[in-house]
Formats: structure tokens, sequence, C-alpha cells
């Protein structure tokens, strides 16, 4: 996290500009559908947030319940996040950083992308 956050201190963060095509909305999954966050998934009938976004294509992002407080956490402590975008390798940084034991309870979760994380 030491790394991260010189590379902000320093504005050397390369983010490429990114267009909010639909903004974010808790929405109910009608289907099957992955966090692109934490990489849990996300079960039909489940609520998470979703929004729309430009970056070369139009993609959906979607953030699950689990994930979001810390997202929310990281990007008031880094506000540079919240205004430039953030990657899933950025919360599992700051993760290891401030929250180690959720980290590993996540990685170790049923239904969890079990390579998310493992890197040391």
């Amino acid at each position: 996290m030491k790394r991260l956050k010189d590379s902000l201190k320093l504005g050397r963060r390369v983010v490429d500009v990114v267009e909010c095509i639909r903004n974010p909305k808790r929405v109910k999954a009608r289907k099957p559908h992955t966090c692109d966050v934490c990489g849990k998934s996300i079960a039909k009938g489940e609520e998470y947030v979703s929004a729309t976004y430009k970056h070369d294509d139009v993609y959906t992002w979607r953030e699950c319940d689990r994930c979001a407080p810390y997202v929310f956490e990281m990007c008031k402590e880094y506000a540079d996040f919240a205004h430039c975008g953030y990657t899933s390798d950025d919360l599992v940084e700051y993760m290891r950083e401030s929250h180690p034991d959720v980290l590993e309870e996540w990685r170790t979760a049923n239904g969890f992308d079990t390579g998310w994380g493992n890197e040391k």
C-alpha cells in the first residue's frame, strides 16, 4: 500500500478517462453475474450496484454488497479512485494493507474466485 500511497502523492497514477454512460444504481440480478471488484458470484435475485461505462468499449460494471463498503472506504481514503476509477487489483492491495483478515476470508469463501488476492 505504501507504493500506492506514494504513487498517488506524486501524481504517478496513470488513469485513462472513463465515460459514465449509466450512473451506478441498485438492481436485482435477473441472472447470475460476477462482481467485477472482488470476483464473488452474484446470484439471481441478489441486489448489487450496476453502472455502464465507456473505455474503448461500452461495458457494465457490477459491484456486490460484500465489497461495496470496502470500495467506499478505499475511495474515501484515496479520493483519486473516486474520480478516476479503480481496479480489482487496487482493492486487493488496499484490503491486504487495511483488512487482511477479511481478504483471507473472501479468498477462501464458497463461491469466491480463489485466484483473486493470492498474490503476495
